[in-house]
């Protein structure tokens, strides 16, 4: 019966993920740039926005399954000399996120910068750390997040943008993972 109840349950949220999959699906946009597609199109379209960066390395296939090419020295928001990390999600063979560092962040780029988010985004979440050095806010779109992370123990911004599919492949990883486990099986879905 819990078989029978779980591959029910599970029926439904795979046919949502696949039903999703043929809609005209929207993404989270960096610089204007919907965060999707093949990792040097997307990183060619970063480089003609003339912020500055430069491709410094390429890393493939990290033990997260990510392949991501880094970015240095480029303007970001009123950030000079940022690093960017465009990661590239090998399962699904899209760009699925963004990652931007300030390292020289002054005490007023923290307030700021949440000023600004949350007049673009609307009112963020926030959540600190225990020990009060460290904060994350978040900004959620029906596209994707946004994460603010600041760390001003080391003067550090960073921000992640992370478009709204990589839930969807969370979600089949579950159900992979259930059907190894052996709670599910193939001819039950």
């Amino acid at each position: 019966m819990l078989k029978i109840i779980l591959s029910f349950i599970f029926l439904i949220n795979f046919s949502a993920v696949f039903a999703q999959s043929n809609k005209e699906i929207s993404h989270l946009e960096f610089l204007g740039i919907p965060i999707t597609g093949e990792l040097d199109d997307f990183v060619s379209k970063v480089l003609e926005k003339n912020r500055g960066f430069e491709v410094t390395r390429k890393h493939t296939n990290d033990f997260r399954g990510f392949t991501s090419t880094e970015l240095n020295g480029g303007k970001f928001w009123k950030f000079n000399d940022c690093s960017m990390f465009v990661r590239y999600n090998n399962d699904v063979e899209l760009v699925t996120s963004i990652l931007v560092n300030y390292k020289k962040a002054q005490e007023q780029d923290y307030e700021d910068i949440i000023l600004s988010f949350d007049k673009k985004y609307g009112e963020h979440d926030d959540k600190n750390k225990e020990n009060g050095w460290l904060k994350y806010m978040w900004w959620v779109e029906n596209n994707g997040r946004i994460i603010v992370t600041i760390a001003k123990k080391y003067s550090l911004i960073s921000i992640k943008y992370e478009d709204f599919p990589e839930t969807c492949i969370e979600a089949e990883k579950e159900i992979k993972k259930l059907l190894y486990e052996g709670y599910v099986e193939d001819s039950d879905l």
